[in-house]
């Protein structure tokens, strides 16, 4: 009986305390591990060949690259990571460190025409930032997100430098891709009052569904340089590269689904 009188005290007497500690012990809260970031490479540039970041190809379609591709989106560590990229014969013509910042969706993009005179090269990277992994960078229900960059760096013609090719965009949207008719005679002018310079991205979210033309005219507004006619559908993102050789531009069109919100905690 004494034995269960003095288990009994103990119990009554350590109890509580242990109770009172496990209600003012603060939640235990994983920390983050190494930061990531999710992100995807588009070539637009006829010399690339091979693409390797950290001496590795974290996606099967950096190898063997063609003129315009773009890979998947793929996670990748934060910070400065390794580029380099090597020619149809093998031979190195990028080198550098590009970063890659914390949690966030970017696009690195690759354009311009090597040439190991170095007065003439004119190969070059930009980047694009979709936003942070955890939050939405979808449009909208029913609308669509066209974002345009200007993915070409300039050229050189006879030794003789010719100034990058500086963008002022107009676009025009109508409803029905079947009519001529001008369905909404809004005229988005891109950016603002300043060019569309060589690394240079303009956003035009949330806008309706249908088909929209966009005009790409030099710097004075006087010549074309290249158009764009397509059409839009709701719900998604679609971007619209100018890339090229100086006598031939082109627009890489390329329609993005919809991405899952991620949290910093996953990796």
């Amino acid at each position: 009986m004494e034995i269960k009188y003095k288990i009994k005290l103990f119990l009554l007497l350590v109890l509580p305390l242990l109770i009172l500690n496990s209600c003012l012990e603060e939640p235990t809260i994983a920390p983050a591990r190494r930061p990531y970031s999710v992100m995807r490479v588009v070539n637009l540039s006829n010399s690339s060949s091979q693409i390797f970041i950290d001496n590795n190809q974290p996606d099967g379609s950096l190898n063997n690259v063609t003129i315009p591709s773009t890979t998947v989106y793929f996670d990748i560590n934060s910070g400065k990571r390794k580029f380099v990229i090597k020619d149809a014969n093998q031979e190195t013509i990028f080198n550098a460190d590009i970063e890659i910042i914390s949690y966030e969706r970017e696009i690195v993009v690759f354009g311009g025409t090597y040439s190991n005179i170095l007065e003439n090269n004119t190969f070059s990277s930009m980047k694009i930032s979709e936003g942070e992994i955890y939050f939405n960078a979808m449009p909208d229900p029913g609308k669509a997100h066209i974002i345009v960059a200007n993915a070409f760096p300039g050229y050189y013609n006879g030794g003789v430098e010719v100034n990058p090719v500086n963008l002022t965009l107009f676009g025009t949207h109508w409803l029905d891709p079947n009519s001529v008719a001008v369905f909404d005679t809004a005229t988005y002018i891109a950016p603002g009052d300043e060019l569309l310079k060589f690394g240079l991205s303009f956003n035009i979210l949330n806008v309706d569904p249908g088909s929209y033309k966009f005009d790409f005219l030099n710097s004075d507004q006087d010549s074309m340089i290249v158009s764009d006619s397509s059409y839009y559908a709701a719900d998604k993102r679609y971007y619209l590269f100018v890339y090229g050789n100086p006598d031939v531009l082109s627009v890489y069109r390329n329609e993005v689904e919809s991405l899952p919100i991620r949290s910093i905690y996953e990796k």
